[in-house]
């Protein structure tokens, strides 16, 4: 399976570096093992997985060199 960064972090594919540190923020606010959202609906193992996407995620789209091989790979697979 291919994890689609922009989906994890419920942003547009055109997102600027502000708004990617926005959802970052916001994802991991939800997820965190204080959250009252997330923390009734899914097990421990589960919050942690969420987290560590969240994290590959954050990581790959903030780095400007990153993402622009990350995008050519999410174009080559949609080409498929």
């Amino acid at each position: 399976m291919f994890d689609d960064y922009y989906e994890i972090l419920d942003i547009a594919r055109t997102a600027k570096l502000a708004d990617i540190v926005q959802a970052y923020r916001a994802c991991k606010e939800t997820f965190s093992p204080d959250s009252q959202v997330a923390t009734p609906m899914f097990d421990e193992a589960e919050m942690q997985q969420f987290c560590a996407e969240i994290e590959v995620a954050y990581r790959t789209l903030s780095d400007p060199i990153k993402r622009a091989v990350y995008d050519v790979s999410l174009t080559d697979m949609e080409e498929e």
